[in-house]
């Protein structure tokens, strides 16, 4: 009962994001342009950012982090739809190669990335 109410108090209190999911990509991804992989890892849901910050963390220290930011800025909406938006990356062969997706935190008002 203690983990469930600690995380409802960490999405109450979770400001970080953007009115819209694009304006939440655009943070995430200036967050990473200054290499801040913890400001970059509050764009996800409060329950997901250890995982990337781990993750994060080792994608710029494998060299990385450029390639990753060249690939979301090229992100395109596909979806938008019941406070959920979808972006996708498609490589040369118009494939998709990523996904990402968010949501609204109905509480705040905020849009997290809740998939990548």
């Amino acid at each position: 009962v203690k983990y469930f109410e600690d995380i409802e108090e960490e999405y109450r209190n979770d400001m970080y994001g953007g009115v819209t999911p694009e304006e939440t990509l655009q943070l995430f991804i200036a967050a990473l342009e200054a290499e801040d992989i913890d400001l970059a890892s509050k764009y996800f849901l409060p329950d997901e950012r250890e995982k990337w910050v781990d993750n994060l963390q080792k994608i710029k220290e494998s060299n990385n982090l450029h390639s990753m930011i060249q690939d979301l800025l090229t992100a395109q909406k596909s979806k938008e739809e019941n406070e959920k938006a979808i972006f996708v990356v498609t490589n040369k062969e118009n494939v998709v190669s990523v996904i990402i997706g968010l949501s609204k935190n109905s509480i705040t008002n905020v849009w997290k990335i809740t998939d990548l």
